[in-house]
């Protein structure tokens, strides 16, 4: 069985401490990681190293000026113990440093995937989530994982099997970060994977607006018809739009944005809930308002005192306040009139002088099966 230790997340057995003898497992893919020469020491935060050209040289590449790094298989090495020679350089001041690498004649043992990628924005959670878990395959030995580079805004955490990676301070910059883990027997590195997270850009908004609206007063809306073109912030750049919540009334062209109807639509007031990515997996989201509006044109400019119209709103079972409230609902007024006190479920709703209908909580069938209330209207002219 695999044990992993949680107290084994630093630098076990000295791997950190600088070291120039490493021993590197006979079956190792291109891409293994032989030193990290920061984390290990050998050179500083200003320092940049490049490999000298030597016998072995062409088997190894440095990456971002730091990582040392396989770019081949080294199977034919069995056994062999060369050196590695790097130029380290700061300004105009040169330095050399040597690695002595021993090809051990064990085998290496694997992750579940050499390489861990995740795409992520520093406001979506602590917790790195990726496709496949951090965790190695089976193996009997009792292994030690640790980090194998600085870490950075990561800290690392053991659950079960598998590793968990956390962000240990928000970010607020665009920046992709490289970390490699290893499996340690003893002294000696028999597993490896790599880690790339990509944090994105949450400003970085890839429409032209978070809220759009539309609005419609020639009647109800017929079937396979354009409501609405979402606009992006960048014309030329290709996005692939849906809606995060599958509609009865609409849908969206996965390419080019456009919102229709998917049948005929009645009046009222809806909400679409837009999500575009781009070629990088960057999401923005928007919310588009769609007004089908039956326009009011009163035949007068007045009414009498013993006016009466029957004004009917319908409400879903146990519909949310909130929902409600984006219906608008309103009783038509001419100008100068304004709605006086309604006496009727005090609990239930309020309507304000403007006419506009505030329900209080969700409405229970059982309960209240309707509310029917008059509401006197100030402002009336005489005749």
């Amino acid at each position: 069985m695999l044990n992993i230790f949680p107290c084994s997340f630093g630098r076990p057995s000295n791997y950190g401490l600088a070291k120039t003898l490493l021993k590197i497992p006979l079956d190792v893919r291109a891409g293994w990681l032989v030193s990290d020469l920061q984390y290990q020491k050998l050179i500083s935060e200003a320092e940049i190293a490049h490999l000298q050209s030597s016998l072995y040289s062409g088997l190894f590449q440095v990456e971002d000026g730091v990582r040392v790094t396989t770019n081949s298989t080294i199977s034919h090495l069995r056994g062999e113990l060369f050196e590695l020679f790097l130029n380290v350089q700061e300004g105009t001041y040169h330095r050399l440093v040597t690695l002595h690498i021993y090809v051990d004649p064990t085998s290496s043992l694997e992750f579940l995937t050499p390489v861990y990628h995740a795409t992520v924005y520093p406001t979506r959670g602590s917790e790195v989530i990726f496709s496949t878990p951090i965790a190695l395959k089976n193996s009997t030995d009792k292994l030690e994982i640790s980090s194998l580079t600085i870490t950075g805004p990561f800290t690392l955490s053991v659950h079960g099997k598998s590793v968990k990676l956390h962000f240990s301070e928000p970010q607020e910059a665009a920046k992709i970060h490289v970390i490699y883990l290893g499996a340690f027997l003893g002294n000696m590195v028999v597993a490896q994977c790599k880690i790339v997270v990509e944090v994105l850009d949450s400003e970085r908004f890839l429409l032209a607006d978070k809220k759009f609206k539309v609005e419609f007063t020639l009647g109800t809306l017929p079937g396979n018809f354009t409501v609405f073109d979402v606009q992006k912030r960048n014309p030329s750049e290709p996005l692939l739009f849906h809606l995060e919540q599958p509609s009865r009334f609409f849908k969206i062209c996965q390419l080019t944005g456009r919102v229709s109807t998917l049948q005929t639509v009645g009046y009222g007031v809806y909400h679409v809930h837009v999500v575009a990515r781009n070629q990088r997996k960057q999401r923005s989201d928007a919310w588009l308002e769609i007004l089908v509006l039956k326009k009011f044109v009163p035949a007068e400019k007045s009414r009498s005192r013993r006016h009466l119209d029957d004004v009917v709103f319908k409400i879903s079972e146990n519909t949310p306040v909130e929902e409600i409230e984006r219906k608008q609902m309103k009783i038509p007024l001419f100008p100068g009139e304004t709605v006086g006190e309604v006496s009727v479920a005090k609990d239930l709703l309020r309507i304000d002088e403007e006419g506009r209908i505030h329900v209080l909580k969700p409405l229970n069938f059982e309960k209240t099966s309707s509310i029917i209330a008059t509401v006197p209207i100030n402002g009336l002219q005489s005749r």
